[in-house]
């Protein structure tokens, strides 16, 4: 999983949590950075974790890139802003994965279980 976010704070304790957890580190540059800590990583990479809003490339730009490069990779968006806010900016459609900020591990947990147990019903 990589798991790009604005927020330290929340990325922080998720990525402790999730022992298989892959974070960009530039605050600055997360989109950039996720795009490299994916080309670097030889594994399989099942989940992207994206925060919506970032500077330069925002989550959707972020995922596009990535599920082009790896077609079986499943994308969970973050935000602090509501769903319906950002879908009617444009930024996303609706359908998407999507988890509203603050939340807690367990909707973490059981949203990411969600989206992974959608992929192995639909491939």
């Amino acid at each position: 999983m990589i798991l790009v976010s604005t927020s330290r704070t929340s990325a922080t304790p998720t990525a402790e949590d999730l022992s298989t957890a892959l974070a960009a580190q530039s605050p600055d540059e997360e989109g950039e950075s996720a795009l490299a800590v994916a080309r670097e990583h030889k594994g399989d990479l099942q989940l992207l974790v994206t925060d919506v809003v970032m500077p330069g490339m925002n989550g959707k730009e972020l995922a596009d890139r990535l599920t082009a490069e790896r077609p079986d990779l499943r994308v969970l968006y973050i935000s602090g802003y509501a769903e319906h806010a950002v879908v009617r900016q444009g930024v996303l459609v609706e359908g998407i994965a999507f988890l509203s900020k603050p939340f807690d591990l367990s909707e973490l947990a059981r949203t990411v279980r969600e989206v992974l147990d959608k992929a192995s019903v639909a491939g």
